[in-house]
């Protein structure tokens, strides 16, 4: 087995003094990534009449966006292993503020195209790179409130996307779209900038980074194109069959790759590997709880654009709200149990609106989205607390790559899943099938709660009797009782 990177020169002493700047910095940075995901969807038919192209076209700002980010997590998060932090941070967080300007400037959709792929690229570092601030950023009995802000700004930014971004489009244009994260982006570089200390040099990516990356993203396009056109119904079957076989394909290859090897290694840990599936199946459910709401208010319910960017703005702020809590409950009770509360409310919430979409109307509807928002929150920073923690030091930066990569597929994966669904029973212009549609979210709910009961169990069977984890909490290290500070090693 290949000997993980050796972490920066320092170990976890990244901060000059008070860590919470720095927490405030990434997260401002996370949500910026997130919120261009998802924000410009409601741009899109306007994109596609200013720059003269087709809504077939027009939909590669999504994608191409998507795809970079898909293709280049991996790799970042091994080259973040090694490299130092703070000029990590600052190189990606400009860059994704220069690549947004010229998004917002794109005088032509291929430049748009362009600068969309640079924006995810950068975007790619930073969803790799913020869970690792947060975690060494402030103190072992802090990190549950550090990434429970983490964990909720995230999400938050996808799901908050498509009200915000409709808001910008009608007051202003979809460029501002664009244009609203360039002073936030120099925001989050002052204040993270100034907050940590530089351990090492800047390592350059190696070529094996590279090849990757291709491997990842050429697999993943073609992931996409089949689930893409598997929910529209609109491909043949052979070309479908080759698109799978292409997907699956690229992950063989992947898998000889020497840079799989520590992704492995990272999967070996069984906290970081539940911790993960549980993400990519609850990010599932958030992928089609932003998705299909808005139809369904619209064909069920004949509500209008802002009674239904009303509705759709209680989960995040709900989850907005509740984050924090869920970090403090991380810190001062369990993150594992807590996760698992958040997925119990996220399941209840997104079964009720599968059931009572019909008969409830819009304030119905609101209520169970704030039921999920507040589950959201509760499972959000706690489950990635246990990931980090769970995470060996010098393969943090993996973590975070990976819990980014796990949030863009379950984004990707929760709309394909229920457009399959509801296509499959009636059209795009029904509302015939749309019940059935939504009850992918509590499904995937269901099956995360399943795989955090399992990790709760395994981890109660394996305890050692004469020195248990605090509150039953599998994710503390030994020796991290209330009121003693954790040794280095732990960190």
């Amino acid at each position: 087995m290949a000997t993980p990177p050796t972490p920066p020169p320092g170990g976890d002493r990244l901060v000059r003094s008070s860590g919470w700047p720095l927490v405030v910095a990434a997260g401002m940075a996370v949500f910026m990534v997130t919120f261009d995901l998802t924000a410009v969807t409601v741009a899109l038919p306007t994109m596609s009449t200013d720059l003269s192209v087709s809504v077939a076209a027009v939909e590669w700002v999504i994608l191409i966006y998507a795809a970079a980010m898909v293709a280049l997590v991996l790799p970042a998060g091994r080259w973040l292993n090694a490299a130092d932090t703070r000029s990590a941070f600052g190189v990606a967080v400009l860059g994704f503020a220069a690549a947004s300007t010229a998004c917002g400037l794109a005088p032509s959709f291929e430049w748009l195209i362009g600068a969309r792929f640079v924006q995810g690229s950068f975007g790619a570092v930073l969803v790799s790179l913020v869970p690792v601030i947060a975690t060494r950023a402030v103190p072992f009995e802090q990190r549950g409130r550090a990434l429970g802000i983490i964990g909720t700004l995230g999400p938050l930014g996808a799901v908050s996307g498509p009200a915000l971004g409709g808001l910008l489009t009608d007051a202003l244009d979809w460029r501002a779209i664009f244009f609203v994260v360039v002073p936030a982006s120099c925001g989050a570089a002052w204040l993270g900038l100034r907050s940590m200390r530089t351990l090492g040099p800047l390592t350059r990516p190696q070529k094996d980074h590279l090849v990757e990356a291709l491997v990842i993203g050429g697999a993943s396009l073609a992931l996409f194109g089949a689930l893409t056109a598997l929910a529209a119904q609109t491909i043949e079957p052979v070309l479908l069959a080759a698109l799978i076989a292409v997907a699956i394909g690229g992950f063989l290859v992947w898998r000889r790759l020497e840079a799989a090897v520590v992704v492995r290694e990272l999967l070996q840990v069984p906290l970081a590997a539940t911790g993960l599936m549980a993400l990519l199946l609850i990010t599932t459910t958030s992928g089609v709880l932003y998705f299909l709401p808005p139809f369904a208010l619209r064909l069920i319910e004949g509500a209008s654009p802002a009674e239904i960017g009303l509705v759709i703005l209680v989960q995040p702020l709900a989850m907005g709200v509740i984050g924090p809590i869920g970090g403090w409950l991380t810190d001062k009770w369990s993150g594992p149990r807590t996760a698992m509360i958040g997925a119990c409310l996220i399941g209840i919430g997104s079964l009720l609106l599968a059931i009572g979409i019909s008969h409830w109307g819009t304030i119905g509807a609101a209520a169970c989205l704030l039921v999920t928002g507040v589950g959201l929150g509760l499972f959000a920073g706690p489950n990635q607390t246990t990931i980090m923690t769970a995470a060996p030091p010098a393969l943090r930066g993996t973590a975070g790559a990976l819990s980014g990569l796990a949030r863009q597929l379950g984004l990707a994966l929760g709309p394909a899943l229920a457009t399959i669904v509801w296509l499959s029973i009636g059209t795009s212009t029904t509302s015939e099938g749309l019940a059935s549609a939504l009850l992918v979210a509590p499904i995937a709910a269901a099956l995360t709660l399943a795989v955090l009961v399992v990790r709760t169990v395994r981890g109660a069977a394996a305890a050692v009797p004469d020195a248990p984890s605090p509150a039953g909490d599998p994710t503390r290290p030994p020796g991290a009782v209330s009121g003693t500070a954790p040794s280095r090693s732990a960190l």
